[in-house]
This record gives C-alpha cells, sequence and structure tokens, in this order.
C-alpha cells in the first residue's frame, strides 16, 4: 500500500498493492490502520454514465472514495475557511485498474467527472444527512476537468448561477 500526502491539508490518496493470478486480482483497498482517525458510519454506491459530474458537495464528515469499475476524476476542494489551502483544490484520476482510493477530510468538498462508465464505492464518517449536504459550483476554484461535463443534475448545474 502507497499512502501518498497531497498539497491539501489533510487529503491523501492510496494506492493498493494488487496480488494478480490465474483466478484474478486480490488487494486490500483500507485498512483501519492506514486511516486511523477513519471511522466508517456508511458505505455508498454510485453508478455513472460517461460525462456525469457530481459535486461538489461539502459535508461535515470525512469520505473514502474508491473507483471499481471505469475511470473516474475526483476532486477534493478545500472549503475551510482557516485553511491555508482555501478554496485550492487537488484532482487525480481514480480507476478500476489501479484501485486507488482518495480521501476526503471533513468541510472539503467532493466531486467527480465520469470519464467512462464508472462505479465508485464510498465511505463515509457519518450517516448522510440531506440538511448536511451543500453544493457548490463545479465551474469554480479553475478545476482541470479532463473533458467537458454534460450530464449534470439541477442541484449541482442550479448552484453554478
Amino acid at each position: 500500500m502507497s499512502v501518498q500526502t497531497t498539497h491539501i491539508k489533510d487529503c491523501i490518496w492510496l494506492e493498493p498493492t494488487q496480488f494478480d493470478d490465474n483466478r484474478g486480482t486480490f488487494c486490500e483497498i483500507f485498512k483501519q490502520s492506514w486511516l486511523p482517525s477513519f471511522k466508517s458510519a456508511q458505505s455508498n454506491y454510485s453508478f455513472s454514465k460517461r460525462g456525469v459530474l457530481r459535486g461538489i458537495h461539502r459535508t461535515p464528515y470525512a469520505k473514502l472514495v474508491t473507483c471499481v469499475k471505469g475511470t473516474v476524476y475526483d476532486v477534493c476542494v478545500d472549503l475551510r475557511e482557516d485553511s491555508p489551502t482555501y478554496q485550492q483544490y487537488f484532482g487525480i484520476c481514480l480507476s478500476e485498474y489501479v484501485l486507488n482510493s482518495l480521501y476526503i477530510p471533513p468541510y472539503c468538498g467532493h466531486g467527480f467527472l465520469a470519464l467512462e462508465e464508472s462505479i465508485l464505492v464510498y465511505q463515509q464518517t457519518e450517516e448522510y444527512d440531506k440538511t448536511k449536504d451543500e453544493a457548490y459550483c463545479y465551474k469554480q476554484y479553475n478545476i482541470n476537468w479532463k473533458m467537458e461535463p454534460y450530464i449534470i443534475s439541477e442541484k449541482d448545474n442550479g448552484c453554478c448561477k
């Protein structure tokens, strides 16, 4: 397992060691010892068609995002006003071929763009509460989205007006 820091405080990405043989592939995508402060309270599944953009959403809880099918461009936007990297972002391609993960700290924004049909599995430290979910405009923060998104929800598109 490789644990990499980013320029965004507390945002890290994980790249597992994969074991391949004639049966297929095995890897550990999460262990408590890799992120001792991360305690999962809910796991989610998300399927997205190519060109779907989801986010930017900010919550008071942390997320650990893994792409298990396809490829997405995943971003963490620092939305903590007291942070030295406030309004900066870190982006990385998450892919089924690498099975890497991105850890999004509490109060940071999260969004992703499906570069092909993709499935994400992510864990979060609290159960979802829509009253704590804040949407931010995906067009802000000078994010290089890797391609032009063309499927965006009303909620995510509406906050850009």
